[in-house]
This record gives structure tokens, C-alpha cells and sequence, in this order.
């Protein structure tokens, strides 16, 4: 099938460096058409191109359900710039607009989000793929309320700087305890629907500062992730940890850590 004759239906987001549209393949004839959803991103040079080819290659590489599939790549020319086109499922919106939606998320749907997350993570670590930052517009909820990734690398810049771990905004090497503090902003967003602040205290006291939340274990998790690098819980860590162990099994997860780990391989 021809992914590239497409007919536009609607933008979903349009900004200068990529655009998001809903579409449907021309050659469809059934009255009940397949939806996709069709990343644009602009390139600036062949290098660029080359990167987000390899990043993409890498993405379809990987058998995880919590990646959201991908279809197609190719490059288009619109207007005299040229676009890196990824072709993957349809969905009705990413975290922040459920979250723009309600009030306050169900610590049952939290637990779940950030339990998933954690696999997600694992899976990336299995395959050296690092991200600078993960925010919850890279993560949609499925029918189910499962989550799944639309994160094509760091290439699609998103305007908070609040995900992106406190040595990488110091110009040092990232690693998978970088994609930890991404995962603890994300818990702090569905916890307190805003992100944590890094002010001069954090760098004196080391720490995030978590404010009142009921569950001791919510602020025992987040003290494990905001924090500087050398204190910050990796993966396997957390994995490790008795409150993540009686979750999984709480929520009939816990047999995903070895299937999970041959999923990723």
C-alpha cells in the first residue's frame, strides 16, 4: 500500500519546525476509512535527515506495545522546505490533553501511566536509545488507558524545559538516569497538574521540593527521581524498590519484567 497518497483531514498542530496533521490514504475505498496520524518535521540539512532516518529505523526496530507503531517514512517538499514524514496510528490526543480535561487524575490511572512508563524506559535502556527529555505531550492513552510513545528522539522541541534533567542543562553527557528525572516529572504533572521547579535551593539542598501529597509512598518515589544525578534512582533501581514491586503485582504487571526484557532485545 501507498502510504504517501494521502488526504489531509485535518492540522492538528502547526508550528515552525513540524507539523501534526490527521489523514486518510487516497487509495481507501472503505466507507469506514483508517486514520493515521502524520508527523512533519522540517529538516535543515541531509544530517539531520539522516539522524531522525536512524532514530526512526531504531524506533520500528523495537517490539514494545507502549511504542506507537510506525508505517511509513519518506520526505516531502511544501513551500520550498522539505519535511521528514512518519506515518503512525491514529489517536485522539496526547496526556496533556486528558489532563487539560480533569481536575485530578485517579491515583489508580497514575499508578498505571507511571508503572507503564517504567517498562517503557526499560525498554529503551535494553536498546542504548537515550532521550534528553520526555514530556507528556510524547505520551498517548489508548482505549484502555494504556500508554504508548510517540517520542521521535529530541527533534520535535517542546516549549518546557522542565523535563530536561539538571546536568544536561549544565552541558553534561545524559544517561538513563536523565530519562529518570524525565519519568519524575511526569509523576509530579499528574500528581500536582504543573511541573517541578528548579530554583538555587535544589542545587543547595540537592533535591526537589515535593509539596504535601497524602500517599507517603507517591513522595517517597518522587524523592527518588528529583534529585541530582549522583543520588537519582536508575530503572532497575526502581524496579528494585519494595513500593514498585507491590504495585506491579497489584496491578498483574509483574510478569512484564522478564517479558518485557525478551520483548526489547
Amino acid at each position: 500500500m501507498d502510504y504517501k497518497k494521502y488526504e489531509k483531514v485535518i492540522n492538528l498542530i502547526s508550528q515552525d519546525n513540524y507539523i501534526i496533521l490527521r489523514v486518510f490514504l487516497k487509495s481507501d475505498k472503505n466507507p469506514t476509512k483508517k486514520f493515521y496520524i502524520l508527523y512533519k518535521i522540517k529538516i535543515k540539512n541531509d544530517k539531520e535527515l539522516l539522524q531522525i532516518s536512524n532514530e526512526v529505523n531504531r524506533l520500528k526496530s523495537i517490539n514494545s506495545k507502549y511504542i506507537i507503531k510506525i508505517y511509513d517514512f519518506f520526505t516531502e517538499q511544501e513551500k520550498g522546505n522539505k519535511y521528514a514524514c512518519i506515518l503512525i496510528d491514529n489517536y485522539r490526543g496526547d496526556l496533556s490533553y486528558f489532563l487539560r480535561l480533569t481536575n485530578i487524575l485517579k491515583r489508580e490511572m497514575i499508578w498505571k501511566i507511571f508503572l507503564q512508563l517504567i517498562f517503557l524506559f526499560r525498554s529503551y535502556q535494553y536498546n542504548n536509545i537515550f532521550l534528553k527529555q520526555l514530556t507528556i505531550n510524547d505520551i498517548i492513552l489508548d482505549e484502555e488507558n494504556n500508554i504508548k510513545i510517540i517520542k521521535i528522539g529530541d527533534f520535535i522541541e517542546e516549549n518546557s524545559i522542565h523535563y530536561i534533567s539538571p546536568e544536561i542543562r549544565k552541558g553534561l553527557k545524559y544517561s538513563n538516569k536523565s530519562n529518570t528525572w524525565s519519568l519524575g516529572c511526569i509523576l509530579y504533572k499528574l500528581l500536582f497538574m504543573k511541573e517541578p521547579i528548579i530554583d538555587n535551593d535544589f542545587y543547595s539542598i540537592g533535591k526537589v521540593n515535593i509539596p504535601y501529597i497524602g500517599e507517603e509512598e507517591f513522595r517517597i518515589i518522587l524523592s527518588k527521581l528529583l534529585c541530582l544525578e549522583d543520588k537519582r534512582a536508575s530503572i532497575q533501581e526502581l524496579l528494585e524498590n519494595y513500593i514498585i514491586k507491590n504495585k506491579l503485582i497489584e496491578e498483574n504487571l509483574f510478569n512484564e519484567l522478564s517479558d518485557n526484557e525478551i520483548q526489547s532485545k
